[in-house]
């Protein structure tokens, strides 16, 4: 009821304890996200801790760790997740750490304009120039046009033959 009533702090309470209480990843999630939306990080860090045993791989579970990790201004806490759903087959894993990434706002822009550079750095952007077109349209949105317009430059030096490119 807290959460039809938009007590956002009392509804994140509520679903931390059933989240404890229970074995479904899927309460676990709704009480990791309406923790943040809460703004009360103690409680998205525990709920986020309970979904992370329950559903270990799952890719919503990660992009809430990232924005968490944004939150806290926790760079290398940030890649780790990045760096596990950038692992999955077919780059299934990179919309949503564009997603994840693009939702930042104020200081939680400044880390996800690091871990941004550090994809980019580190080669770990998937070898395809859309790719790097939809990271450059990530970068713009985080308000680092500079680097937005290097990233397309080198997706188009390193993808000559791509249409995109002509």
């Amino acid at each position: 009821f807290a959460l039809q009533q938009g007590d956002l702090p009392a509804a994140a309470r509520h679903y931390l304890l059933a989240a404890q209480a229970s074995g479904d990843p899927g309460i676990a999630g709704r009480a990791a996200r309406i923790a943040l939306l809460a703004d009360d990080i103690g409680l998205a860090s525990q709920a986020l801790a309970r979904w992370r045993a329950l559903a270990p791989d799952s890719q919503a579970m990660r992009a809430t760790a990232i924005r968490l990790a944004l939150r806290l201004g926790e760079h290398e806490s940030a890649m780790d997740d990045v760096r596990a759903l950038l692992a999955l087959p077919d780059a299934a894993g990179f919309p949503v750490v564009l997603v994840s990434l693009s939702d930042a706002t104020g200081d939680d822009a400044v880390i996800a304009r690091s871990v941004l550079r550090e994809l980019f750095s580190q080669s770990l952007l998937p070898h395809d120039l859309a790719a790097w077109l939809r990271l450059a349209g990530v970068a713009r949105r985080l308000g680092d046009q500079a680097f937005s317009d290097r990233i397309v430059e080198s997706g188009l030096a390193t993808f000559p033959d791509d249409p995109r490119a002509r």
